[in-house]
C-alpha cells in the first residue's frame, strides 16, 4: 500500500472518533444556548438544542456535572411543555427528579412549569426506589457521582446516566432505567471470575462492604448498649435490696448506687444506640445508598 493510501486509510479509521470529540457538546453550553433561545421565544430552536443534548449524554468524555445534568432536563421539560407536549415535560421533569430528587425547578420558568415539575416531583418520590449494584474493575459515575463497586446503592425509580472508565481506556455511557423495588446488578469492564465472586462475596456478607469507621462504630455503639443493660439490670437488683434492707443505715449507700447504675446504663445505653444508627449514615454503610461518594 502507498503511504498516499495509507494516510487515507488511518485517517477513516480516525474520523469517527475526531467526530465524537467534536460533535459532543460540553453541557453547560448546551444549558447556556438553550436558555438563550428559550428566552427569545424561539421554541422550536430550544427544542433542537434540547434533543441534541440530551442525545449527546453517551459521548460525554467525562463523568457529566450533576447539577448541569438535572438542570438540562428541567429545561427540556420546560421547554416541551411551552411546546405544548405535556407527556414530555412530565418524562423530562421525572428524569430531572431521578437525577437530583431534592431540587426545586426555578421559578423563572412561570407557574404552570413550576406546578407541573412538583406534581411530578411529588408522584417520582412517592414510589419505592429500586437498587443497583455494580462490579467489575472499572471507575463508574452515575449521574455524575462517582459510585463504588461492590456496594449496593439505593437510587430513585426511573432513568440515570451510567458512566464508566477502565484504565486507559474511553469513556463508555448507556443509559439505565431502574424500576420500582427492581434490584439491577451490572458488570462494568473486564473482571476475572475470582474478583467478580470476591466483590459479590462482599456484597451479600453483612460487614463486608463496611469500611473501618462503620466496623467501629457498630461495635463501639454495641458494646455500650450491652453495658448499659447490665448497668440498668444492676440498679433493678440494687432498687430490690432497697425495699429489703432492714438496717435503715445503709439505705442511703443502696439508693446512691441504685441511682448511679440508672443514670450510667441508660446513658450507655442512649448513647450505645446512637452510635450504632449513625454508623449507617457514614459514606459507604450498605443498604442505605450511601456508596456514592459526592
Amino acid at each position: 500500500m502507498t503511504r498516499p493510501a495509507l494516510a487515507a486509510s488511518l485517517a477513516l479509521l480516525l474520523l469517527p472518533g475526531l467526530a465524537r470529540a467534536q460533535d459532543c457538546a460540553d453541557l453547560l453550553d448546551a444549558v447556556d444556548q438553550i436558555t438563550e433561545a428559550l428566552g427569545m421565544v424561539e421554541i422550536e430552536r430550544a427544542q433542537a438544542l434540547a434533543q441534541q443534548a440530551v442525545g449527546q449524554l453517551e459521548c460525554q468524555e467525562e463523568p457529566v456535572n450533576t447539577v448541569m445534568l438535572a438542570a438540562l432536563f428541567q429545561l427540556t421539560g420546560a421547554v416541551a411543555l411551552f411546546a405544548g407536549e405535556s407527556a414530555d415535560a412530565e418524562a423530562s421533569f421525572a428524569r430531572a427528579v431521578a437525577i437530583s430528587p431534592a431540587t426545586p425547578i426555578d421559578a423563572v420558568y412561570g407557574e404552570d412549569v413550576e406546578k407541573t415539575f412538583q406534581a411530578v416531583q411529588r408522584r417520582v418520590l412517592d414510589e419505592t426506589g429500586g437498587s443497583l449494584l455494580l462490579q467489575g474493575s472499572a471507575e463508574a459515575w452515575l449521574d455524575g457521582r462517582k459510585v463504588q463497586l461492590g456496594v449496593p446503592i439505593d437510587v430513585v425509580v426511573g432513568h440515570h446516566l451510567l458512566q464508566w472508565q477502565e484504565d486507559g481506556a474511553a469513556m463508555q455511557a448507556r443509559d439505565i432505567r431502574v424500576a420500582t423495588m427492581e434490584t439491577r446488578q451490572l458488570t462494568l469492564g473486564q473482571v476475572s471470575e475470582e474478583e467478580l465472586r470476591r466483590q459479590q462475596r462482599q456484597a451479600t456478607i453483612p460487614g463486608q462492604g463496611m469500611g473501618n469507621t462503620q466496623l467501629a462504630m457498630l461495635a463501639g455503639g454495641g458494646g455500650g448498649v450491652v453495658v448499659g443493660a447490665v448497668l440498668l439490670g444492676l440498679a433493678a437488683g440494687a432498687q430490690s435490696s432497697f425495699y429489703k434492707e432492714d438496717d435503715p443505715t445503709a439505705l442511703d449507700g443502696i439508693q446512691s448506687r441504685n441511682h448511679g447504675f440508672a443514670i450510667a446504663g441508660l446513658g450507655l445505653a442512649v448513647a450505645g444506640a446512637g452510635t450504632v444508627g449513625a454508623s449507617f449514615f457514614v459514606d459507604g454503610a450498605p443498604g442505605v445508598g450511601l456508596g456514592l461518594s459526592f
